[in-house]
């Protein structure tokens, strides 16, 4: 069977193969019993604002995970596919829809901040949320400081990615390689935050690949919060 080539063909085609949908299913209710270990006030808690920048969003995963909890959404990501998707799944994020934010835009850049990315609507955040995505930034440490930046004083990073136990080498992993709790927590220190928490999901996850092999791996959350 071919695989498709463009990257909009890629994700339509992991969304939709049966043993990924499931998977994600899966991971979604993991994380929704795990809202606590988020560690913020929601807004469907007590009506205060609470906003929520969705990272590297893709479709939207986090952002319809989190959407019943937050007050608004800024969505980026540097692909234009990846906007269209989660535009075409907009109304998915309920009441909060009409109000999203969703550009396209790479705050990871070398260069100069993007003046597009740079006004007051994309600082100050109560929660970032990064999911699945780490591990395909070239630098992930500094990734961690740049979205530790758009943060405010309170708020919270919040990583799901793949987890790295430590014992596997050579042949034993397939793909990305992911990350160890210490990894991560350096990288979180690196960026000046503090109260760090991180649990490695039970079970093991299956995606099924371009190739169509389907590999098991295990997942992680991670957060920390920006001090004073």
């Amino acid at each position: 069977m071919a695989s498709p080539t463009d990257m909009g063909a890629i994700a339509d085609w992991f969304e939709h193969r049966p043993i990924n949908k499931a998977s994600r299913t899966a991971l979604a209710e993991k994380l929704r019993s795990r809202f606590d270990f988020v560690g913020i006030e929601w807004a469907d808690q007590n009506g205060a604002e609470v906003r929520m920048l969705d990272y590297a969003c893709g479709p939207g995963f986090l952002s319809r995970l989190f959407a019943p909890r937050v007050s608004s959404v800024t969505a980026i990501d540097a692909a234009q596919a990846m906007v269209d998707r989660y535009r075409a799944r907009i109304g998915e994020l309920g009441d909060i829809h009409e109000g999203t934010k969703v550009v396209v835009g790479d705050l990871l850049l070398d260069s100069v901040e993007s003046p597009a990315l740079a006004g007051r609507e994309f600082f100050d955040f109560d929660l970032v949320a990064v999911g699945a995505a780490l591990h395909h930034f070239p630098d992930p440490a500094r990734a961690v400081e740049v979205l530790a930046r758009r943060l405010k004083l309170g708020g919270v990073l919040y990583v799901q990615d793949l987890f790295h136990n430590g014992g596997q080498t050579g042949e034993e992993e397939k793909g990305p390689r992911g990350y160890t709790e210490e990894e991560m927590r350096a990288m979180m220190d690196g960026a000046g935050l503090g109260d760090f928490k991180f649990e490695s999901l039970p079970g093991e996850t299956e995606i099924e690949l371009l190739s169509e092999e389907v590999v098991r791996v295990k997942l992680f959350v991670t957060r920390a919060r920006k001090e004073g």
